[in-house]
């Protein structure tokens, strides 16, 4: 009887250590992490921007956002759906955003793109300002510290963005010069290279900026003596 109750106790602490014994936790498969595998160097090559100005937007869009989860079925972290907008910007191509940021299918990377690029469209505005008359003089002397030129307020440009055919009767004014649908995106940058105005429109430039709010709010007379510099074969008038 001693013997049975003896091999019942240790039965039970058996049993008791067993219990005691904690399942490890099933983690999932860590993503590799740009910040930390690529040099300084690198990484701008990469997302064209360096990684403390990353770190800083991914900070300012963060509060709008609540899907920065971790671990496989929980969502992407927010870091890296900004590193895959940030490569699908530089590159234009999900493939190569793919492979550059691993254990994130295509349909993903989309998703991520889609929703980052709106989180950075809500800062737009607080970012992209055209100066008020005083601080636009300032500019200028900066140009004119750069290149001897006076007066000029900013540089003026503009670039063909490709889409699909959006169709429709006037799917003619979205085909450019080259051929193909655009966007033609209207910039005026300051002498930091940083956007004071951007624009989108289906026709020429030239229409676009005599039609636009800018050129109304030059025309008023409180920018009078300064203009925009613009390349040649855009026709952009003098503020007097």
């Amino acid at each position: 009887m001693a013997a049975l109750d003896e091999i019942i106790d240790e039965e039970m602490f058996e049993m008791e250590e067993l219990r005691r014994v904690r399942i490890p936790r099933i983690v999932p498969k860590d993503r590799n992490d740009p910040f930390h595998y690529l040099s300084g160097e690198e990484f701008l090559e990469r997302f064209r921007l360096p990684k403390d100005a990353v770190r800083d937007l991914i900070e300012e869009v963060r509060p709008r956002t609540h899907v920065d989860r971790l671990g496989t079925g929980c969502g992407i972290p927010l870091h890296l759906k900004m590193l895959v907008t940030l490569r699908y910007l530089a590159t234009g191509s999900f493939l190569l955003t793919v492979a550059d940021i691993m254990d994130i299918a295509k349909s993903s990377a989309c998703r991520a793109v889609g929703e980052v690029v709106q989180l950075i469209a809500f800062l737009a505005p607080d970012y992209i300002k055209f100066p008020q008359p005083e601080e636009a003089r300032q500019m200028a002397s900066k140009f004119y510290d750069i290149a001897g030129m006076p007066g000029v307020l900013g540089c003026i440009d503009c670039t063909h963005i490709p889409i699909q055919s959006p169709g429709g009767n006037n799917v003619e004014m979205y085909r450019c010069r080259k051929g193909f649908y655009s966007l033609n995106v209207q910039g005026i940058c300051d002498s930091e290279l940083k956007f004071m105005q951007v624009g989108l429109a289906a026709y020429m430039t030239q229409e676009y900026f005599f039609n636009c709010l800018i050129c109304h709010l030059l025309d008023k007379g409180d920018y009078r003596g300064l203009y925009l510099l613009g390349i040649v074969g855009i026709r952009v008038r003098n503020i007097y």
